[in-house]
């Protein structure tokens, strides 16, 4: 015949660890135990990694596949893919098909973007070495320039680069955005121009 086992009474489950402990009080006879093992579940942890909005999070079941979720974006960055590491070393890269058997945080990857700011001399000129030129090209990685004030930002970039800016009767004042703004900072995910805002000089 059969016995039927009522759990946490003639016996205790641990589906966590697999371990099936009998409570040897309520046996009577020699008996067979069948048992139907449950598989765990796992989690999988999207984590943004500083830019972006991370995708929900995924419970699967041992040995499964998690769906790749659609690709978060950020301003000024390129999105990468998953990694299993916070650095995303190019080894640790997570690939898709691979069984879930723990629990797991996959880590955004991310490229800064690159920008150019075009200095328009606005009438005036940039020399350098004897050559000019009514514009020059600054290229920056997003986020470079955050917390630059335009002014120090041109022209430390026109002292290391051995530029001169002038125009003939004219005094500089700064640079500006074409629709006449004052342009403070370079924290945009946008290429743009500036041009330069002179002063006339008058003789007494």
């Amino acid at each position: 015949g059969s016995t039927t086992l009522t759990v946490n009474t003639d016996y205790t489950w641990n589906n966590a660890t697999g371990v099936l402990t009998l409570n040897q009080s309520q046996i009577t006879d020699n008996i067979t135990i069948s048992i139907a093992a449950q598989k765990r579940n796992y989690t999988v942890t999207f984590d943004a990694n500083g830019h972006g909005t991370a995708p929900a999070e995924q419970t699967i079941t041992a040995e499964g596949i998690a769906s790749e979720p659609t690709a978060p974006s950020a301003t000024g960055y390129t999105f990468g893919g998953w990694y299993t590491d916070q650095a995303c070393y190019d080894d640790k890269k997570f690939d898709f098909n691979t069984p879930i058997t723990s629990d797991i945080t996959l880590y955004a990857k991310w490229t800064a973007e690159t920008y150019t700011i075009t200095l328009n001399a606005n009438g005036g000129k940039f020399v350098k070495d004897g050559n000019e030129s009514a514009t020059i090209e600054i290229q920056y990685v997003y986020g470079t320039y955050a917390n630059y004030d335009q002014a120090k930002l041109i022209s430390d970039y026109l002292a290391e680069e051995g530029i001169k800016l002038s125009r003939e009767g004219y005094q500089l004042n700064e640079m500006w955005q074409s629709n006449g703004s004052a342009w403070k900072r370079v924290f945009t995910a946008i290429d743009r121009t500036i041009f330069a805002q002179w002063s006339k000089l008058y003789s007494i």
